[in-house]
């Protein structure tokens, strides 16, 4: 998998900085991919990069059953206009 990115801003942190970007393609190998163009996570066996020289893997997930209660969405939602 490949992410095809656009910078929006570069914000300055202190003697750092934060990019801001746009996904506007992605690349995925088709075997990757089931019938209903799901991406199967543990084929991918993707890593992350978190912090300075720390990395992390996806091999232990978990899932929040419903973990966006739709009272939460809407207050969210309510302080985005």
């Amino acid at each position: 998998m490949a992410f095809e990115c656009k910078t929006l801003q570069i914000v300055p942190v202190g003697s750092f900085s934060v990019v801001i970007g746009e996904v506007v393609h992605l690349y995925v190998r088709d075997d990757l991919v089931d019938e209903n163009y799901r991406v199967n996570t543990d084929l991918v066996a993707a890593v992350g990069r978190m912090a300075g020289y720390d990395y992390c893997r996806t091999r232990d997930r978990f899932t929040i059953p419903n973990g966006f209660p739709a009272e939460k969405k809407a207050a969210w939602d309510a302080t985005q206009s």
